[in-house]
């Protein structure tokens, strides 16, 4: 699902740790993101961020990711794509510049996706700040107990869903979606779209 908003998105960073995206320029260093961004500060841009060291210490202030968050901060209206959002947060501790970009990106316009396998790998701060929360198939009751607040009634669903299928909430609604034959959950994708202005 990620792949697909990052294919719809105009403007995105995405942290491509496993190199497992397509869609837009490969860059390794974070002395070339800044000199890709200040060549296209004004223009849309794809970037897929892989450089071998990113989880190397991500809660060391001088990291490469803490860097490359303050960096990010300061780059207007765009989208960064966090897949495996574990590699760098974990329950209890979340890096500092990272923190920043969640609580306080919005000022910039500055969105952001993330994906994690289980929500209590993640720090809680990640999911007080979002918007859409989705859940696929899940068994573990801690897991389902905490979706629960956020997408309701639907949670229930969660242990029951085939493959390809999620629930979601919104701070508008609920809802049950699945993915289709060509790889995407055309009613839930367009819904995020429009809530977010098209990106």
């Amino acid at each position: 699902m990620l792949k697909l908003i990052q294919k719809k998105v105009l403007r995105s960073v995405t942290i491509d740790t496993h190199e497992e995206y397509e869609n837009g320029t490969r860059i390794r260093t974070l002395p070339e993101l800044i000199e890709f961004i200040k060549k296209n500060y004004n223009r849309e841009f794809k970037v897929l961020y892989s450089s071998p060291s990113i989880i190397d210490n991500p809660f060391d202030p001088g990291s490469e990711f803490n860097r490359l968050c303050f960096f990010l901060y300061h780059v207007p209206d765009f989208i960064l794509i966090l897949d495996e959002v574990n590699f760098y947060t974990t329950a209890n501790s979340i890096p500092e510049q990272l923190k920043i970009l969640i609580t306080q990106g919005r000022r910039q316009f500055i969105d952001i996706v993330g994906a994690v396998r289980r929500k209590v790998e993640t720090n809680n701060i990640l999911t007080s700040q979002a918007n859409i929360v989705v859940s696929f198939k899940q068994r573990l009751p801690e897991d389902i107990d905490y979706l629960r607040d956020y997408i309701g009634k639907e949670a229930e669903l969660i242990p029951a869903l085939e493959p390809l299928e999620f629930v979601y909430g919104t701070d508008y609604e609920t809802g049950r979606d699945k993915v289709n034959h060509n790889g995407e959950p055309v009613k839930f994708i367009e819904k995020v779209l429009d809530m977010n202005g098209g990106f």
